[in-house]
């Protein structure tokens, strides 16, 4: 897989509410929940000017009532002059870079996978949502929005949460297949129990899930600073296509 078909399968996996296709990338807006689904992203080797572009985000996300945002990839085979040239111009502008992250890709065909599915527990999208944001620390009043953004996706999908004998969640992710590849999101667990396999446990029934509807690979996105993760996905065979990050204005 290439890096816009791994962009185009992962926004059908998290769609927006609103999403507007243009030459030079793609607009996303979901009331300001996830940068991944309220920004514009910027295709590799696009030949338009700075300022239109700029003009272009902050003109989308102003009539919107929220911070513009920027999402630019670094394709590993790939000019990055053009890429390097946009993120100066949104420095200058005072955009502040947050979040570098990898896109990380993995072939179904040359992983052995367990069976761990007795150990995990397919979850509605509300009660999935609970248990991720009970993980992650979120604020539970916008699971509303993260609800109305997941119930959009049409691909095959499955909500997974690792639970203890008391009901307390171990872990959650989720998976959807869309054009041949596994997206997994979500991926979290809670701090007492890490280190203990409830991860690999649950990316082995999403891997097996996927690749038995005819997934060839599976993706995943973390961010570089979450070295636990890192090292969890590099011994699952996981191996990095491309970087991204985000450039967020003002609102």
């Amino acid at each position: 897989m290439n890096v816009m078909e791994i962009e185009k399968a992962s926004r059908l996996a998290w769609p927006a509410l609103e999403e507007q296709e243009l030459p030079f990338g793609v607009l996303r807006y979901a009331r300001g929940m996830d940068r991944r689904a309220n920004s514009l992203s910027v295709y590799p080797n696009v030949r338009i000017k700075n300022t239109e572009l700029i003009s272009v985000a902050e003109n989308f996300f102003s009539r919107r009532n929220i911070a513009p945002v920027v999402k630019l990839l670094q394709p590993r085979v790939s000019s990055f002059e053009d890429v390097i040239a946009i993120d100066t111009a949104l420095a200058a502008r005072g955009y502040e870079k947050q979040s570098l992250t990898h896109s990380m890709l993995l072939d179904l065909d040359e992983v052995a996978l367990g069976d761990d599915s007795k150990s995990c527990q397919e979850l509605t999208i509300k009660a999935w949502l609970c248990a991720w944001y009970e993980l992650t620390n979120r604020q539970a009043e916008n699971i509303a929005i993260h609800k109305m953004t997941l119930a959009r996706i049409r691909s095959p999908h499955l909500f997974l949460a690792n639970k203890n004998e008391e009901g307390r969640t171990l872990s959650s992710a989720m998976g959807v297949l869309a054009h041949g590849a596994l997206g997994l999101f979500g991926i979290a667990t809670a701090e007492e129990y890490r280190n203990k396999g409830h991860a690999s446990k649950i990316l082995a029934s999403l891997l097996n899930w996927g690749r038995s509807r005819g997934a060839r690979y599976a993706y995943l996105q973390v961010e570089e600073s979450n070295h636990a993760a890192l090292s969890l996905y590099h011994r699952w065979g996981f191996r990095k296509l491309y970087s991204y990050w985000y450039r967020v204005g003002n609102v």
